[in-house]
Formats: C-alpha cells, sequence, structure tokens
C-alpha cells in the first residue's frame, strides 16, 4: 500500500532507470526509493531532516549533501495525484 507523499509503483517505474547502478563507483547505496520518499516527504511537508519518519531514511547522512539548505526543484505535474 503507497502511503500518502510516497512514490507510486508507477512514477517509480520512470525515475527508476534514470538513477545510476547502485555501487558502480564506491560503496553501495540505501534504497533509492526509500531515499527519494523521505525527500519527497521533506519538500511536501516542510520537516526537518531530522524528523522524517523512521522509514525514509532518517539518519546520520541525511542532514548532509551538496542540496543542504536549497529550496527543491518543483515536482513534474504527474508526480501529484489526486486523493
Amino acid at each position: 500500500m503507497v502511503r500518502r507523499h510516497e512514490l507510486t509503483d508507477e512514477q517509480w517505474q520512470v525515475i527508476r532507470p534514470l538513477l545510476p547502478v547502485s555501487g558502480a563507483k564506491g560503496r553501495p547505496r540505501v534504497d533509492d526509493r526509500r531515499v527519494i520518499n523521505g525527500m519527497l516527504f521533506k519538500a511536501k511537508t516542510g520537516v526537518a531532516w531530522r524528523d522524517l519518519p523512521e522509514g525514509m531514511g532518517r539518519g546520520r547522512r541525511s542532514t548532509t549533501g551538496s542540496g543542504a539548505g536549497h529550496a527543491p526543484a518543483p515536482c513534474p505535474r504527474w508526480w501529484h495525484r489526486s486523493g
């Protein structure tokens, strides 16, 4: 069951091929879908990174990164679903 602020299977199938292969360089990444769901949750709710729900990639490294402190890019129209 897809919860509010999470990618549907259809949306994930569109995004997944655009991501680099996990572990191609460096260590393997965590679950990409979980991390993207966490970014969406933050963008849509405005919650602080440290207050993300446990299942959305909350952790030591989620508060850092090259995009820290910058406004998120607007989501494409298909991203939003009614309901």
